[in-house]
């Protein structure tokens, strides 16, 4: 569809997603972008610079978008496949659908009596993150190998411990610049290089040790906060220290 006249004041946003919500109360905000308003699974954003292009203002929201996406997943909010589909545009005044039809019905997950699974309470909080596109291509890479799609755990966590440390000159500097206690980083790079079979490890050892369920958990949960410290660093805000105490016991093993 041909761009209208007119300045780009608002983007509407369909929520889309497989679990429905009950009622949940509105998310409002405010950020460099514009405010926005999350209501009644439309997400409302009134830009605070106007744009002459749709595709103009879309690529503004975008990383907004994606940040929010990615933060519900890290975080493991019960909302299965959390996204956003663009349906309309405001320009002074005219609302334009760009779509070119109405929105399709949400399709939510039914048992076989065909009942609704389970209901939410809440959205997924809005983003205090932000996500460049390596540390978006860093998680999905990660997110697939927990999953198990053929990628050890081991070598995608690496991955994502050597996109914090490099940028930063260190491990040392990292730990300081995203807030994290150096014992926390030490531990993580022991377990995904010093652990793993034949067909997991990293490097070959002396002697191999695959990973336990306790240290795969470790894993995953320190992995998933440092992405959000990631996140949060690129956002220009200053997140809580992380420490051991803030990760599963692995002396209980």
């Amino acid at each position: 569809m041909k761009e209208t006249e007119g300045m780009v004041t608002k983007l509407f946003y369909r929520l889309d997603c497989t679990t429905p919500f009950s009622e949940p109360d509105p998310i409002l905000g405010k950020n460099e972008i514009g405010s926005f308003e999350l209501k009644d699974e439309v997400l409302t954003i009134e830009l605070a610079s106007e744009c002459k292009l749709i595709a103009e203002a879309r690529h503004l929201v975008s990383p907004f978008i994606k940040a929010w996406q990615i933060e519900a997943e890290i975080c493991r909010h019960p909302c299965k496949k959390f996204r956003f589909a663009f349906w309309k545009a405001e320009t002074t005044g005219v609302v334009v659908d760009q779509t070119g039809h109405a929105p399709e019905a949400l399709k939510y997950e039914k048992d076989d009596k065909g009942q609704l699974i389970f209901e939410l309470q809440e959205y997924p909080p809005a983003p205090s993150t932000k996500f460049s596109p390596h540390l978006e291509a860093a998680w999905s890479r990660y997110l697939m190998a927990f999953y198990d799609s053929g990628e050890p755990i081991q070598s995608a966590a690496y991955y994502i411990l050597t996109v914090a440390e490099t940028p930063a000159g260190g491990r040392k500097n990292a730990a300081s610049i995203l807030q994290i206690d150096k014992r926390v980083l030490n531990k993580l790079g022991e377990l995904t290089s010093e652990r793993g079979s034949v067909t997991t490890a990293r490097k070959m050892l002396g002697s191999m040790k695959p990973l336990t369920c306790e240290e795969t958990r470790w894993i995953d949960k320190a992995i998933r906060m440092l992405l959000l410290h990631l996140g949060e660093v690129e956002a220009g805000g200053l997140p809580d220290r992380l420490t051991m105490d803030d990760l599963p016991d692995l002396s209980l093993q």
